[in-house]
């Protein structure tokens, strides 16, 4: 998966070490660690809201890829 995931969208960041996939499991279910980075910070400090949507983001993506196979399209079904 992450093979595919790395040579057809190589945007998402994999290969470069801003995401890491840590587990595929049955049923479509992932799990995508976004390593720390002190540009996501926010005052106060917390972790800045698009950074976090963005780590939702590709973790769903990651998990319908696991349920539907891997399709360069797939989600655009949905």
């Amino acid at each position: 998966m992450l093979a595919f995931v790395e040579q057809h969208f190589p945007q998402a960041g994999f290969g470069q070490g801003q995401f890491v996939l840590e587990a595929l499991g049955d049923g479509g279910t992932s799990r995508v660690r976004m390593p720390f980075q002190p540009t996501w910070l926010r005052p106060g400090p917390t972790v800045s809201g698009p950074a976090i949507m963005y780590l939702g983001d590709i973790g769903a993506w990651i998990s319908v890829l696991k349920a539907v196979g891997p399709e360069p399209a797939a989600t655009e079904t949905f």
